[in-house]
């Protein structure tokens, strides 16, 4: 990608490594997690949709929607900084909020994301991850980019914490727990 000189063939390239090594856990959540609540279904039924091994139109298109999202999010970055971005958007979207699942007084599915992490960070743990990603991105920022991109990052960050928050308790009132 950087001998082309096509930031958006760099970008795609990234955005597909991170799928790569991830095993695309983050993708297959959402498209399920889109599947499910385009269905309509009662709760029990979305969930056993989720757990299906196909892929649905809304699937689909949620995918598109994120992966685009992600390409031209990296294709505006200063060339340089995409490894570190990449980190801290990756440390900002899992760290502090895998200590949340699942939401109180449930039981984690066997076998999920939330049978891994369910009790083992209490509200102090979240705080504190939450503090140290702040720190460290705002910093990294700072340094790579200057400290109005530092503030807006971090306020960014903010607000994704904020609105991720409200996600989660909408899904657990739709499908009355989180896988």
């Amino acid at each position: 990608a950087a001998a082309s000189g096509s930031r958006f063939l760099g970008a795609l390239m990234a955005v597909g490594a991170v799928a790569y090594a991830t095993g695309a856990m983050h993708l297959d959540g959402t498209a399920d997690v889109a599947d499910a609540l385009g269905s309509r279904k009662p709760a029990e039924q979305a969930r056993a949709i989720m757990k299906q091994s196909d892929i649905g139109p809304m699937g689909v298109a949620s995918l598109l929607v994120v992966l685009l999202l992600e390409v031209a999010s990296l294709g505006v970055a200063p060339p340089g900084t995409w490894p570190v971005l990449m980190a801290l958007g990756m440390a900002a979207g899992r760290v502090p909020l895998a200590a949340t699942l699942p939401g109180r007084g449930e039981e984690p599915a066997p076998g999920t994301l939330s049978s891994l992490v369910a009790g083992k960070v209490g509200a102090a743990g979240l705080w504190i991850s939450r503090g140290a990603v702040l720190a460290a991105g705002g910093a990294l920022t700072w340094w790579l980019l200057g400290w109005p991109v530092a503030a807006c990052w971090s306020g960014v960050v903010a607000v994704a914490w904020l609105l991720a928050a409200c996600w989660q308790r909408h899904l657990l009132r739709r499908l009355g727990r989180l896988n």
